[in-house]
């Protein structure tokens, strides 16, 4: 009979990004906290950040089933990134909660990203800035303010309901 052998598998060592979560209340109602997931480190280039990718989107899915926010905002500002497809799977991050009422979720850009985010939603040869996106900020606070906006019309919405 042949032996069994298992290896330990850690998440945490599938990517050098850093994941930290941060939480505050919505302006609207104390109840409804908006959870700030903040990604710091290197993504691979290309293929190369793939696992980079993967990591980050499972990260922020486990803290959005974890904490249960109301809203989400993905911050960057602290990401290095040049390029890689599969970060797009990042910006789908609590999509399964939009199902019937669309899920608050802002994302931060910092500089040694942005260009790269850019060129990722609008193309290689693209020189429109990601912030074009109504979703996309390179300012904290004003994610915040449109995270908090979003759920209190969700809110508002559910009460009409």
């Amino acid at each position: 009979m042949q032996q069994i052998k298992l290896e330990k598998l850690d998440p945490e060592d599938w990517s050098d990004i850093k994941v930290e979560y941060f939480g505050g209340s919505s302006s609207f109602k104390t109840y409804n906290d908006i959870l700030v997931i903040k990604y710091i480190g290197k993504h691979g280039i290309g293929a190369a950040g793939n696992g980079d990718a993967q990591y980050m989107y499972a990260k922020g899915e486990f803290g959005l089933d974890i904490f249960e926010p109301s809203g989400v905002i993905l911050d960057f500002q602290e990401l290095d990134y040049v390029w890689g497809d599969m970060l797009e799977l990042v910006f789908d991050v609590g999509a399964y909660k939009s199902i019937n009422i669309e899920f608050p979720k802002a994302l931060v850009i910092g500089d040694n990203c942005a260009k790269a985010i850019g060129t990722l939603i609008h193309g290689i040869d693209s020189k429109e800035s990601a912030t074009t996106k109504e979703w996309i900020f390179d300012n904290f606070e004003e994610a915040w303010r449109y995270v908090d906006g979003k759920i209190s019309k969700k809110s508002f919405d559910v009460l009409k309901l």
